[in-house]
């Protein structure tokens, strides 16, 4: 079995959030989400509150990638296997 359960989200940094926003709704039919305090939002595509962060920036790219798991001890071990991962802290 596959650690992966599915994917949780993605964030990406992006120099035109308002042209995103209207690419997100129109082309793709995601919906808005809600404001952050970044002055980025978030998107939704099924029942879950979030699944995409918009936020402003010169990467025009993927910032951030998360993936769901089954349980803690299977993160734990998913994250070992990747070079350079880095954990995020409860405000991030």
């Amino acid at each position: 079995m596959h650690p992966v359960t599915q994917l949780g989200y993605l964030a990406f940094e992006v120099r035109s959030p308002e042209a995103w926003r209207s690419f997100a709704e129109q082309t793709l039919g995601l919906s808005y989400g809600e404001p952050l305090d970044d002055g980025g939002f978030t998107l939704r595509m099924d029942e879950h509150r979030q699944r995409f962060f918009i936020e402003a920036g010169e990467l025009d790219d993927v910032s951030c990638i998360g993936w769901q798991v089954a349980d803690a001890a299977t993160l734990e071990a998913l994250a070992a296997r990747l070079p350079g991962c880095t954990r995020g802290t409860a405000a991030e």
